[in-house]
């Protein structure tokens, strides 16, 4: 008996709608304005938050800024993470669907669970992540971010540091 993955059977349905719907684009960062972006999700440490900034310069791509705050918890060892860092966002948008990844770069400031030392590093970000339009200023959706750290730090905290799958909502002003 054959095991299907659900990612896989997601990312066929997520590829399906875009396929076949209007090659129109409704859900684009249109050039020149401004995108605020808010993100919330619940892992071992309690709720992590988010916070970005994009600014169009394309309807097919923005440039931005993001925070990412993730607590620590020592009952359970995971470990907390403040990140802050720039990124390229390029959108691939179907009528109101909106795809995009986010390749970035940040400083990152992890809070060990155990009683080691707070690690400060530097290292890449990638995101991917698909919002719905409900209107053209308020989008809402779903963000997989990892984040590792490769200067700085001591060889535990190198690495793949944390990644985090969040609730999104995207506002245009």
């Amino acid at each position: 008996m054959r095991r299907i993955n659900l990612a896989a059977i997601i990312l066929l349905a997520v590829s399906t709608a875009l396929t076949f719907t209007s090659l129109v684009a409704k859900a684009d960062l249109p050039d020149g304005k401004n995108a605020g972006l808010a993100s919330a999700s619940v892992g071992p440490g309690g709720v992590a938050i988010g916070i970005e900034y994009e600014n169009g310069y394309n309807h097919t791509y923005g440039v931005g800024a993001y925070f990412h705050l993730s607590p620590n918890d020592k009952a359970v060892g995971s470990n907390g993470l403040t990140t802050v860092g720039v990124f390229v966002r390029p959108h691939f948008s179907r009528q109101a669907w909106d795809l995009y990844f986010t390749p970035g770069v940040g400083l990152m400031f992890v809070t060990p669970g155990n009683n080691d030392s707070n690690q400060a590093l530097l290292g890449p970000s990638f995101g991917v992540g698909l919002l719905y339009e409900f209107n053209p200023k308020v989008s809402v959706g779903v963000d997989d971010t990892t984040y590792a750290g490769w200067i700085g730090g001591s060889d535990p905290y190198r690495g793949v540091i944390g990644s985090d799958l969040a609730a999104k909502v995207r506002v245009i002003f």
